[in-house]
């Protein structure tokens, strides 16, 4: 078992996401047993990470959860074991530009580390259970086919509005494909192509319950005849439709025999929620409900009691982040789910688990790992493995991240302002009520009482785009030992850099010291060099003057 229990997200251009998991002694434990993460997202994609054990070394594997035909995908990524000693003794390795297929969705080593090293080189502790890193950068997304125009695509009196669609593929939680009208849509509303054109369309085949802002290049056709789009930023509507693409070429231009190379590059795209928030009305205004992409209910209100407009921001599902459940799994391997409201000891190896559906148990403790308690009911017939400590249960916690935008003007073309710090993150443990966040705007209080705002509507309401970043969940909400790892390294890293520093400047101190030494020899070096000079140019101008009067003499 990998449970992914830390999160973070580096600011820089490649986009790196730091994953850290606990993985539990089953790994090693037991070489029959799957052993693999849940799903991640990262890049847009989703992924998990898989073991292998054979003749006694571990492997590790980054997987492609979302692997589709034709689809490829490259990332930067790099495992990292963590040693419970010191940081220069972690053990790791890394891919650069490593290509993820439908045939091949899975990349990593077979022969990462002998089982055995885990407990003599100090990875694993006394429970069996290691620390690994997971790093990605520098994920992305291609999607490549050849269209082909049917031989038979025009008979006799049909008119040239067919179109050629691409097979589907996945990208950011949804469903899409590329569709082409070789002779342009003129019966889409809004069209904007030429005459005898193409029209170029990304469309979104699932999750219309809101829209989405996508950012994707095309390119289309080899050689002499490619033509490439350049990276278009576009809105995909509740229909799953945007705005597309319209270059000023006919199918024929680009087309070699009939078949045009497709390549796509998806970039990004962001789930999108519009909110009305009221703020003219009485003083304490009312919050206005909605649901982000995963069903999960905010509120979100406006407050005039500043110099400036400010948006308070309410996670109201926060009592449903996951806290803790079991699994009961009997010899036919028929499994059940249900959650633990309670484990109570009671004596020797004996405890007495309720379910919050009121199911009570006598068990007897037969191991104990960091967030599994493996137990067996009396009756022999169930294992009991319930993820929580013994003496409490273990909380969950969800990193939400998420951009928010001031909307002017109306539609179709609103400008989108962003706020000021932005993008936001939260991490939300299980609790009765959230107290919100303070998102801050540079919308002026005086400015949104005036009749003339142009961020307000007719009906006196703020417009606010949020976009949704990225939401993981992970486990252990609270410190845990774990962690003393990380602080660990942290430390020697600290200490290591300040050994550094100070041997740097040593250096540089020893450095201007020769610097002004040689600088003090060869000033002195140079005067005497100008004094032996001196002295010979002197000798020589005596001569010359003797020379000159015995000449004088002798005529």
């Amino acid at each position: 078992m990998a449970l992914l229990y830390r999160f973070a997200q580096l600011p820089d251009r490649s986009g790196t996401r730091v994953f850290s998991f606990v993985v539990t002694r089953s790994v090693v434990r037991d070489p029959e047993r799957d052993v693999t993460s849940k799903e991640l997202v990262c890049g847009f994609q989703r992924w998990s990470v898989a073991f292998s054990r054979g003749n006694k070394i571990l492997g590790a594997y980054l997987v492609w959860r979302g692997a589709s035909r034709n689809l490829r995908v490259y990332v930067d990524f790099t495992f990292t074991l963590l040693n419970r000693e010191h940081f220069s003794k972690n053990e790791g390795f890394s891919g650069r530009r490593v290509k993820f297929t439908y045939e091949a969705p899975a990349q990593g080593n077979r022969n990462y580390i002998a089982v055995s090293d885990l407990y003599n080189r100090n990875f694993a502790d006394t429970n069996g259970e290691f620390q690994l890193e997971l790093t990605m950068a520098n994920v992305k997304t291609v999607y490549m086919t050849d269209l082909k125009m049917p031989s038979s695509t025009f008979p006799a009196g049909q008119s040239k509005q067919n179109k050629l669609e691409t097979d589907y593929f996945a990208f950011g939680g949804f469903d899409w494909n590329l569709v082409i009208y070789p002779h342009g849509n003129k019966e889409l509303e809004g069209y904007r192509g030429h005459d005898g054109g193409i029209s170029v369309y990304l469309m979104r085949m699932s999750g219309f319950d809101h829209r989405c802002r996508v950012r994707y290049s095309v390119t289309l056709g080899e050689g002499d005849r490619r033509i490439n789009s350049g990276q278009i930023e576009d809105l995909s509507d509740a229909e799953g439709c945007g705005f597309g693409w319209h270059p000023r070429v006919r199918w024929s231009d680009i087309a070699h025999k009939g078949v045009v190379r497709v390549y796509l590059e998806m970039v990004e795209v962001r789930t999108i929620c519009e909110v009305a928030v009221q703020a003219r009305g009485p003083s304490n205004l009312p919050a206005t409900p909605f649901y982000d992409r995963d069903k999960r209910a905010w509120t979100i209100r406006a407050d005039l009691h500043s110099d400036t407009v400010r948006l308070h921001l309410v996670y109201k599902d926060i009592h449903n982040v996951p806290q803790n459940h079991l699994r009961l799994v009997d010899r036919l391997n028929s499994e059940r789910y249900s959650r633990v409201d309670s484990i109570d000891f009671v004596g020797g190896l004996m405890y007495r688990v309720i379910t919050k559906q009121g199911i009570v148990f006598c068990a007897e403790k037969m191991a104990e790992e960091m967030r599994v308690f493996i137990c067996k009911v009396r009756s022999h017939r169930f294992l009991l493995l319930a993820e929580t400590v013994v003496f409490g249960k273990v909380s969950r916690e969800r990193y939400v991240s998420w951009s928010a935008y001031l909307l002017r003007d109306e539609e179709p073309t609103p400008v989108a302002i962003s706020l000021p710090g932005a993008p936001f993150s939260r991490y939300y443990a299980q609790e009765s009520v959230d107290e919100g966040i303070i998102m801050e705007t540079n919308l002026d209080t005086n400015e949104v009482k005036e009749n003339h705002c142009p961020f307000l509507t007719d009906k006196g309401q703020l417009r606010i785009r949020l976009e949704w970043n990225e939401s993981h969940l992970l486990f252990q909400a609270t410190y845990h030992k774990y962690d003393d790892v990380c602080r660990i390294h942290n430390e020697q890293m600290r200490r290591e850099i300040t050994s550094l520093q100070a041997e740097n400047l040593s250096l540089e101190r020893q450095l201007f010291s020769y610097q002004k030494s040689l600088a003090y020899t060869q000033a002195q070096q140079q005067q005497q060099q100008q004094h032996q000079n001196q002295q010979h140019h002197g000798g020589h101008q005596a001569h010359l003057e003797r020379s000159a009067s015995t000449d004088t003499e002798y005529a």
